[in-house]
């Protein structure tokens, strides 16, 4: 019992970068908390990375430094835990994971190709598309398919019916966020209106779940 729980906390501390990096993903999109197993094998991917990051800086810049994190793995004994190590790769997961949060957050890369000149060849992108296997969205569905590949500008408005109350709430989507139950949203400068689209009164925020 006293060699497995040694060997779990070297393994936890060995995996510390991506497990940072997991946690402040979910924290910083607002996704909804993984299973446990995916949470582990996310984290064991991502604590390979930063450690690969780190390897190739240190071969990069020819920096004279040994690579312990394959032989601490192997090495089931206690103290063979290089702690320089592994805070230099949670500090490369947490750069990781801020930059990849704020580019998906502020959906960086369709501002940069809606500023641009750069026109999409006709068909270009329809002929790589034809050759994936399937159409199943890889996310938690449809709601955050849509959400995910919202612009944060001023077109961001939505409405929404709500057909007991017979109500049409039109505002600036502000805030959005999924869990594995509820979908939410937060509207700002909302217009109240009634089935046929006149305005019955304006709010400032609304709340939506």
């Amino acid at each position: 019992m006293g060699e497995f729980s040694i060997l779990t906390i070297k393994l936890l501390f060995l995996f510390l970068p991506g497990i940072i990096y997991c946690l402040l993903y979910e924290r910083w999109n607002f996704c909804p908390k993984k299973e446990f197993n995916m949470f582990i094998i996310h984290s064991f991917l991502w604590g390979v990375y930063s450690y690969s990051i780190y390897y190739m800086i240190i071969k990069l810049f020819k920096i004279k430094q040994e690579i312990f994190f394959i032989g601490d793995i192997l090495n089931t004994q206690t103290g063979s835990i290089h702690y320089n190590e592994i805070l230099w790769a949670c500090l490369i997961a947490f750069i990781t994971v801020y930059i990849i949060s704020h580019w998906k957050t502020h959906h960086i890369n369709k501002k940069i190709f809606k500023k641009s000149t750069y026109t999409e060849p006709v068909g270009f992108l329809d002929f790589f598309r034809k050759l994936t296997p399937t159409n199943i969205e890889h996310s938690l569905g449809v709601w955050d398919c849509v959400f995910d590949n919202l612009f944060e500008d001023n077109s961001t408005w939505i409405k929404v019916y709500y057909p007991k109350g017979n109500r049409i709430y039109y505002g600036y989507l502000d805030k959005y966020s999924d869990t594995v139950k509820d979908n939410e949203l937060y509207l700002t400068d909302v217009k109240v209106q009634d089935i046929n689209g006149i305005e019955i009164k304006h709010v400032d925020g609304l709340y939506i779940c």
